[in-house]
């Protein structure tokens, strides 16, 4: 193709050239609305109709209309590459390898007739990575981290120069400064916090999320070639210090990734995929569905590891084990007098000490001395033989999706309805568990609406804000508090005359849970109630005990609760709940649920069956 194009850039304005082909001026005109660089550019059309960049940062347009016209942004992407390089003005092809490297490739561009051939700072950085095979990688959620609790999701590029942890993560994340609580939420959830691209080494993120935050790591491998590899490493090379508005439910560390996969891959159009609301899981799931997922491998936390060894011994052999870890016994005490036992006693304790370092229950003075005394100890009984951790035998990809609906009907004190419910995200105490935690629950933006026998519209049942529960097990190495936070607005009925009320509520528990043998999972917790009552506006606050037992048997989930609450203010009662819920997973994404419960609220007595 021969045209001609005239160039200039003073620095101070846009890129500016004239074409004096008609026919690249049409050529131009197709290439700046097709997907690959309206993808470079992560151009979409908004909900309300408005097509538009999500990269807020004005650094990564060379047009000031940039943001929403990608043909402006490509004529001065054009122009700045035949430009001449400018004293202290870094050269187009310095800024935007990935987008120059499109248009030299489209447009049939003579590379050596380019003032500026290559980004020559990008390509020494390529050659110093190496890079190698790419990987989707999904730490665990971490309750204990409100940003976590859906996992994360990052993009590893290993190095073909060396193995294992080696090699670069790239990771979306919003900088959030020493914010938490409200205003941490509230930012996060309407953009009020600037988002980053960033790369660093695998290393430090597996350190950070595998042995502090003690999450399990699946990695993903993906098929992606060289040349896509080096496309995506070109297009995050352009996103260095550009910042976008970060939305916790939207434009997150999940659905940011797509973008930087769709590069690589032009056509996968990942991104277009996504629903209106993504967690870290919908990236892998995209990901695999598109065919990229070659193979999963799984890190186990040190917290996994330590349940694991000790699993494998004996109960004395792993006291004894925990005694060393707590300096209760000496290293050389270990095995009761058997090397092969010795080793494996050595090597849990070992584990558990990071473990207790980890989570600050050890003091370094006292931590590093002991440590290297078990080492020294267990480096003088040679090699022992590792026991074979399980893998999960369900990958988290594998697991039910987040949105679920539902269908219903029941009986609710004599009166017959039928309900409907909806949940955005994303898992409950008694959904399919395969692929997700045991004892977890993260919900947001519950609804179920109910048209009751005779009623002329339907009423609001329940309103579930944000419902969270982590009831983790608590065991001889670990005590984890179990805890739960629930808000919205529910029905209830109240005296005599069953008047139905609408409570605005915020309750808080906390205390314990336990293993009852391996299909059950038991836990007590105090409960605070605070609540707003809609009907002659009063105010309740309340407090009282809960327990709960869960108990699993294949695909059928029982959970029988009681519940005791004493409450205070304009509206005082004692109400208390005895329920039975049932769930029965006939598929992944498909289940059969019933709750049977008898309560008091109120001085109203009353029975509500619903399947």
């Amino acid at each position: 193709m021969c045209f001609f194009i005239h160039s200039k850039n003073t620095g101070e304005e846009p890129y500016s050239f004239s074409i004096t082909n008609e026919n690249l001026k049409h050529r131009l005109v197709a290439l700046s609305e097709s997907q690959e660089w309206v993808t470079l550019l992560h151009i979409e059309r908004t909900w309300y109709g408005v097509r538009r960049s999500l990269i807020d940062d004005p650094a990564f347009f060379l047009h000031p209309n940039g943001k929403y016209d990608p043909q402006a942004e490509l004529e001065a992407t054009l122009a700045g590459l035949f430009a001449e390089r400018q004293p202290s003005v870094p050269h187009v092809f310095d800024r935007f390898p990935a987008r120059c490297e499109f248009l030299i490739e489209q447009l049939g561009i003579d590379r050596q007739r380019l003032p500026v051939s290559r980004c020559q700072a990008f390509e020494e950085a390529y050659a110093a990575l190496g890079p190698g095979r790419a990987f989707l990688v999904f730490p665990t959620a971490y309750m204990n981290t409100p940003a976590s609790m859906f996992g994360h999701t990052l993009l590893v590029i290993g190095s073909r120069l060396s193995t294992g942890m080696a090699g670069q993560a790239i990771n979306y994340a919003a900088s959030t400064g020493d914010d938490g609580g409200v205003l941490f939420a509230f930012k996060g959830i309407f953009g009020g916090y600037p988002g980053y691209y960033s790369l660093l080494p695998y290393w430090q993120k597996l350190a950070e999320y595998r042995d502090l935050d003690q999450r399990d790591i699946w990695e993903y491998e993906l098929n992606l070639t060289p040349e896509e590899v080096r496309r995506l490493l070109m297009h995050v090379w352009e996103l260095r210090g550009i910042a976008s508005d970060y939305f916790f439910f939207d434009e997150n560390c999940a659905y940011k990734l797509l973008y930087l996969l769709d590069v690589a891959r032009p056509g996968l159009n990942l991104h277009a995929q996504a629903a209106p609301w993504v967690i870290p899981l919908d990236t892998v799931r995209l990901a695999a569905d598109a065919g990229l997922v070659v193979e999963t491998r799984w890190r186990p936390s040190l917290v996994s590891q330590v349940r694991a060894r000790a699993a494998a011994l004996p109960a004395e052999a792993s006291a004894r084990a925990r005694a060393i870890a707590r300096g209760e016994l000496a290293p050389q005490q270990a095995g009761g007098g058997a090397a092969a036992q010795a080793v494996a006693e050595l090597e849990l304790a070992a584990d558990y000490l990071q473990a207790l370092r980890n989570r600050r229950r050890i003091d370094v003075a006292d931590y590093q001395p002991r440590f290297v005394s078990i080492l020294r100890q267990r480096a003088q009984l040679g090699a022992g033989v590792e026991p074979p951790m399980a893998v999960p035998s369900d990958p988290p990809d594998q697991g039910h999706r987040a949105i679920r609906l539902g269908l219903g009907g029941g009986v609710s004190a004599d009166r017959g309805f039928v309900e409907a419910h909806v949940r955005p995200a994303y898992h409950a105490l008694l959904d399919p568990l395969p692929g997700y935690e045991e004892g977890t629950q993260v919900e947001f933006a519950g609804v179920t609406l109910r048209w009751y026998q005779d009623a002329a519209q339907p009423t609001l049942e329940r309103l579930d804000a944000v419902t969270l529960r982590s009831l983790t097990p608590r065991d001889s190495f670990f005590s984890p508090p179990s805890w739960s936070l629930d808000s919205g607005v529910n029905r209830e009925l109240t005296g005599s005359t069953r008047r139905a009320q609408h409570h605005a509520f915020v309750d808080v528990g906390v205390g314990g849970s336990w293993r009852l043998g391996a299909p059950v999972l038991a836990s007590a917790l105090v409960h605070a109630d605070g609540r707003l009552i809609d009907a002659d506006p009063s105010f309740a606050a309340g407090a009282g005990p809960a327990l709960l037992a869960i108990v699993r048997w294949q695909g059928l989930t029982l959970a029988p609760a009681l519940r005791w609450m004493r409450y205070v203010g304009d509206a005082s009662a004692s109400n208390w709940m005895i329920r039975l819920q049932a769930s029965l997973a006939l598929h992944p994404n498909l289940a059969l649920s019933g709750i049977l419960t008898r309560q008091e609220s109120w001085d109203a007595l009353y029975d509500v069956l619903s399947l």
